[in-house]
């Protein structure tokens, strides 16, 4: 009797010598829940290991190129003294009374000393040129065009501006603002920043007035500093102020040693800012010798005050 033969491949017959396992289960590739919580403080901690370097590398870059703005700086005040054998006067008084009040759409917050936060919401403007306009033509700023023949302020118009002359003074300047300034994005009667200030000298009540570099209707060259040009400042690092203002123009040291570096005083509606910086610790300074120079805010005073100052005959040295 014949049995029929089992097709190899039949499965539906049965065999004892054959085991079926089942098909293991495959795991989904990704991340569990944990694994991604992992990740995600690892990268969170790696931006806030990175995040302070980063700000730091480009604070150095823009404390460089600040540096190297007020190196052009003093290269104009040294052409235009080649020219008209003094540097600019630090501003030029007029004679005319007449200001201006700015008022700011939002208060500008400026930081000083401190962690102090000062809210500026108006700003006086006089109808002085700061030492920044007499040196355009120096800085190739041939399109900006100042009549000084006239006022900027008409007098006889109850101190409205004068076109040309506001039209000007609204021009954005670049080379007179720090890359690091914190300034309001909207301008006061859209007038130019400047965040840079001359040294006027000391403003002893006993002693002698305007013994800096730029002062009102000043003439100074470097044939007047007698206490070494590479210890002499000419311009600074402050903190606000605009190109076109004569109040704007210069810093002059008080009587009493401050005990802050970027401090900030009014006298009546003027605001009156002194040198300081955003550059943490430091401010930058353009010499009479045409070199910049870094100087710290914990500089000693009485050796600050001494820098500027061009004949005071004190011996500061290299320390600062």
């Amino acid at each position: 009797m014949s049995h029929p033969t089992r097709n190899a491949f039949d499965s539906s017959a049965g065999d004892p010598g054959l085991v079926h396992r089942p098909k293991p289960a495959h795991r989904r590739a990704g991340f569990t829940l944990i694994e991604l919580l992992v990740v995600i403080a690892i990268i969170a901690l790696l931006i806030a290991l990175l995040l302070p370097a980063v700000q730091q590398a480009r604070e150095a870059a823009r404390r460089t190129q600040c540096l190297s703005g007020l190196h052009n700086l003093i290269l104009a005040f040294e052409n235009y003294e080649s020219a008209h054998r003094s540097y600019p006067s630090g501003w030029l008084d007029s004679g005319n009374v007449c200001t201006e009040t700015l008022n700011f759409p939002e208060p500008a917050q400026i930081p000083i000393t401190g962690n102090q936060v000062l809210a500026l919401t108006t700003w006086t403007m006089p109808d002085f040129w700061a030492w920044n306009a007499l040196v355009l033509p120096q800085l190739d700023q041939t399109n900006v065009n100042i009549n000084f023949g006239i006022p900027r302020l008409d007098s006889n118009n109850s101190c409205t501006p004068i076109q040309q002359n506001q039209q000007a003074a609204q021009t954005k300047i670049d080379i007179f603002i720090c890359p690091s300034a914190t300034l309001p994005n909207t301008r006061p009667g859209n007038y130019g920043y400047s965040t840079y200030r001359g040294a006027a000298g000391t403003s002893d009540s006993n002693g002698p007035r305007y013994n800096g570099m730029l002062y009102r209707n000043s003439a100074v060259g470097k044939r007047d500093v007698t206490d070494g040009l590479g210890q002499t400042i000419v311009v600074g690092d402050s903190l606000f102020g605009f190109w076109s203002d004569g109040y704007s123009c210069c810093v002059s040291y008080p009587d009493a040693q401050p005990q802050d570096f970027d401090f900030h005083a009014t006298n009546g509606p003027i605001n009156l800012f002194t040198f300081g910086s955003n550059h943490g610790q430091i401010a930058n300074f353009a010499m009479a010798d045409g070199s910049g120079k870094s100087i710290s805010k914990s500089v000693d005073h009485t050796i600050f005050r001494a820098l500027q100052t061009r004949n005071g005959r004190e011996n500061v040295g290299d320390n600062f």
